[in-house]
């Protein structure tokens, strides 16, 4: 997309067939919609828009999380050039575990200005081009609009436009069509799918509720932009995977692996990092793989890196730092996290940032 609106971006052979498949518009909109596995693609209203266009089955990138993908899609680098691979990141020379995304703190959820006032010394900068033909837009919901990563991923206020829900977004994203004199490229994120998925799993029936809201708005923003003016492209950033209570391992203050870290795992729940104290990683290693080896591989940071999991990119080294000692993978429906004591434990149904097919196999919707 980014090639499409005049960014200088170097193309592989699968990106030229995106760009001509695409083609050339006077307008553009890139919805993402979080958490939109291709396993959802058959749970969109049988009389819908959506369910009549069959989509090309793509991959995200790994991690399949959040944070790596849309600091990947603002910055156009691999998670192993900018270094932000999950959700929470370990900020050594701050002392604290974070996520750079709402930029809170873990252990007491405050405001990371706290400890870095200033946030673009730690989150990529936009990699998408500042003069371009093309105005460029984002459409939010307006509890995002505030983080330090919405101002430094895509630019200032004027460009970002905030919505209550998905249809006011639909709305606005149409008036914003009918009235442009210029040619635009508008991107249109909504987190409301995967924040479902979490709480209900891949079969609850707000899940559906959320996929038929948008088979709505979709085809009302379809049948209302003339499509010879406007293309749409619609994907995720990931998928989810259903992970039963009892193969979700909830380590807490007092557990004797946590004496063994530097600091509590990072990562997610389905890629978990493990920075360990001097002198320890034997027996970190043998403690983990006897406690846990049925349901996790341990790597250590070099493993994990010659094994492919970043991708073809040589990792950075913010990446290198924010990896750890070890990475842990799940070989099938199990999930780790660390839960701090002053927080109330929520244990979720749905999970993602593994490598399973229901995580990584996203659609790509070409209207």
């Amino acid at each position: 997309m980014c090639y499409l609106v005049g960014g200088d971006v170097a193309l592989s052979e699968v990106d030229k067939h995106y760009v001509e498949k695409i083609g050339k518009y006077r307008h553009y909109v890139f919805f993402v919609i979080d958490g939109l596995g291709y396993n959802l693609v058959s749970s969109f209203p049988k009389n819908g828009m959506l369910s009549k266009i069959a989509p090309e089955k793509i991959y995200s990138i790994f991690p399949s999380t959040t944070t790596a993908v849309l600091t990947s899609l603002a910055t156009l680098k691999w998670p192993a050039e900018h270094g932000l691979l999950e959700w929470w990141t370990y900020f050594e020379n701050l002392g604290i575990a974070g996520t750079v995304l709402p930029y809170k703190e873990r252990e007491t959820e405050a405001d990371m200005h706290n400890w870095q006032p200033y946030p673009e010394l730690i989150i990529p900068t936009s990699g998408w081009p500042k003069e371009s033909e093309y105005s460029r837009f984002t459409f939010l919901p307006k509890d995002l609009t505030d983080s330090p990563c919405t101002r430094i991923f895509y630019g200032e206020d004027k460009s970002i436009i905030k919505y209550e829900s998905f249809a006011d977004g639909i709305d606005k994203l149409i008036n914003l069509m009918k009235n442009s004199k210029e040619k635009s490229y508008s991107y249109f994120y909504y987190p409301c799918v995967d924040t479902s998925l979490h709480t209900h799993g891949t079969t609850g029936a707000e899940v559906i509720d959320y996929l038929r809201t948008i088979d709505w708005g979709i085809k009302k923003f379809r049948e209302s932009v003339s499509v010879d003016e406007c293309r749409v492209v619609m994907s995720a950033d990931h998928g989810q995977v259903n992970v039963s209570e009892s193969e979700v391992i909830v380590l807490e203050d007092g557990n004797q692996m946590l004496d063994m870290l530097e600091i509590p795992p990072t990562g997610g729940s389905r890629v978990i990092m493990f920075h360990v104290k001097d002198g320890m990683s034997s027996k970190f290693e043998k403690y983990f793989n006897e406690k846990f080896g049925e349901s996790f591989i341990l790597y250590t940071q070099d493993e994990f890196i010659k094994q492919g999991y970043l991708g073809v990119a040589t990792p950075s080294q913010n990446a290198i730092d924010h990896l750890g000692d070890f990475v842990a993978i799940p070989t099938g429906p199990s999930a780790m996290f660390y839960h701090p004591a002053s927080q109330e434990l929520h244990i979720k149904k749905g999970f993602h940032g593994g490598p399973s097919i229901d995580e990584m196999e996203i659609p790509l919707y070409i209207l």
